[in-house]
């Protein structure tokens, strides 16, 4: 056996996961968050971390707000503050009242930034499957500003779509039938060369068979045809969900994205 000596870093920044914060009150329903905020002893002034705001996808129904805490940490051993956000399910609220949420949840974000330490400026919006198209039209619709968004294997064309799960969303029962509501809900409607968009990455299992890597596909082509900032990861291999998406070759494409648009 030996006697090894190592040297820390004269500041070092820990995470702390600060459990079930409160955004939204209706009657006797709270809807909460789960943060994974930085702690330092010293901080410069007004030095805060970049902040992944993420929508947990649940196919529109209700989430579970702790299994992916140990994938979201991995985003903050990169040096993210990480919120994730509990949206109303359709059982409780149809369309669009998701994106309602969201910008309820920002804006009790930014009420907390300075205990926190969150850099406002730089936000990303993101979510997995159902989570990531609740976070994109909530940028998409301009009920929300940020940065940037990443689309996990996000469903975005509703009549593409159309199983139960997404008529329960609209509050239908045959999603074809009511034309006017899925176009409402799908993200092309809103993606015009004249609107303000933030860049999207958009990542997608080739081998995903519960959300069509269609979907990706036509969300990418509508943003590219109107002139909008947008790249598509195409994974081999990959399904919907699993732990290839918080790997680090899938780390390394999301931080990459961010870093990019903290350049811009």
């Amino acid at each position: 056996m030996s006697i090894q000596t190592i040297t820390a870093p004269a500041e070092q920044t820990e995470w702390l996961y600060v459990p079930d914060i409160g955004y939204q009150t209706e009657g006797r329903l709270t809807r909460t968050m789960q943060c994974l905020i930085p702690h330092r002893r010293v901080w410069e002034h007004e030095e805060g971390c970049p902040l992944v705001v993420f929508i947990p996808g649940a196919a529109w129904q209700k989430q579970e707000m702790y299994n992916n805490l140990p994938a979201l940490s991995m985003l903050a051993r990169r040096g993210y503050a990480v919120a994730s956000v509990q949206v109303r399910e359709a059982g409780l609220a149809t369309f669009p009242a998701q994106i309602e949420d969201v910008r309820r949840a920002m804006a009790a974000l930014a009420e907390h930034a300075e205990a926190f330490h969150l850099d406002m400026r730089r936000v990303v919006l993101a979510g997995d499957s159902s989570g990531a198209h609740i976070a994109l039209m909530a940028a998409l619709t301009g009920r929300v500003s940020v940065r940037g968004v990443i689309d996990l294997y996000a469903p975005t064309d509703m009549l593409l779509s159309g199983g139960p799960m997404t008529a329960s969303m609209l509050g239908v029962d045959s999603v074809r039938a009511h034309p006017e509501k899925a176009a409402a809900a799908s993200c092309g409607t809103y993606i015009t060369p004249d609107r303000d968009i933030p860049p999207v990455l958009i990542a997608h299992g080739l081998s995903d068979v519960i959300v069509s890597p269609e979907h990706s596909l036509l969300l990418y082509r509508q943003l590219r045809d109107c002139g909008k900032a947008a790249r598509l990861v195409q994974v081999a291999g990959a399904g919907h969900g699993g732990g290839f998406w918080w790997s680090e070759p899938m780390l390394e494409v999301m931080d990459g994205f961010m870093q990019g648009l903290w350049k811009e």
